[in-house]
């Protein structure tokens, strides 16, 4: 029966290999536990990137503890078999995040996520600068995101996925191409972490501008610069009217959407200014 040492991160350490009662050091400078979206916390795959020879097994691992296991600082106990079943990580997000965003560790303004494309709708708990800059409100801060060299590490497929989409993005940075090509996805959560395209993209993020260059947001309150005449409609709309609660429409960062007597019409934001 084969035993392996289930670990976060080791740095110019070595994993305790245990193999039919015998010991045998493996060196490792990373170790990070890789799972399913659909896959049970207790079970999962390991995956490590060492220096010389990479230690990359590829077989499920089932949560064994017994008497006599390594003291629980040194990680869990799994081992290898051929009846281990899917995985599920259905764990709470906000109870395993410890009140700490997921990606960045900051313990202010936390919420939610769901992470787009997920197959069961997983979210990670992360706070409101992570939030905006994930969900493409606000550009990429670059030195912000130098935390995902640790956090990269979580053993939640939704935190791995986020992770890689990230630095997908920040690709252009050397030490973001560096954190990609350790950080290893099995080919489920590699489809699920590509459906949204972020590995063909720029960085660049495109927002909905004012004609004063002020970042629009659903919900703001606009002033149209311009009397604006509305296509297959009588309706008029004066230079000066204030529409509220706008809608920005998706995918076209030039047109949002408001109410002008109760009408629902599209307008260009090249002629509207956000009122403060």
């Amino acid at each position: 029966m084969n035993w392996f040492l289930k670990m976060r991160q080791v740095d110019d350490a070595s994993v305790l290999d245990l193999f039919s009662g015998l010991s045998a050091r493996v060196p490792m400078r990373r170790l990070a536990v890789l799972s399913r979206p659909e896959e049970n916390p207790t079970h999962g795959t390991i995956e490590g990137t060492g220096d010389g020879s990479a230690y990359h097994p590829h077989n499920r691992f089932t949560e064994h503890s017994q008497s006599g296991s390594p003291p629980a600082s040194r990680g869990r106990i799994f081992r290898s078999g051929e009846g281990a079943r899917p995985i599920v990580t259905t764990s709470d997000p906000v109870a395993r995040s410890g009140g700490q965003c997921e990606l960045c560790t900051s313990q202010d303004e936390l919420s939610l996520y769901k992470v787009p494309k997920s197959p069961n709708d997983l979210e990670i708990n992360i706070c409101e600068k992570c939030l905006r800059q994930v969900d493409k409100k606000e550009s990429l801060e670059p030195d912000h995101w130098k935390c995902l060299s640790e956090t990269m590490w979580s053993e939640y497929p939704a935190v791995q996925v986020t992770a890689w989409r990230v630095l997908q993005r920040l690709r252009s940075n050397s030490w973001a191409a560096e954190n990609l090509e350790i950080l290893y996805l099995d080919d489920t959560l590699l489809e699920w972490a590509k459906a949204t395209g972020d590995q063909d993209s720029d960085g660049t993020v495109e927002l909905h501008k004012d004609s004063n260059g002020n970042v629009l947001e659903d919900g703001d309150t606009i002033v149209l610069t311009k009397s604006l005449d509305v296509k297959g409609s009588t309706l008029n709309a004066k230079m000066g009217t204030a529409v509220r609660n706008i809608r920005l429409v998706p995918n076209n960062t030039e047109q949002i959407e408001g109410r002008i007597d109760g009408q629902l019409i599209v307008i260009l934001t090249k002629y509207v200014k956000k009122q403060s």
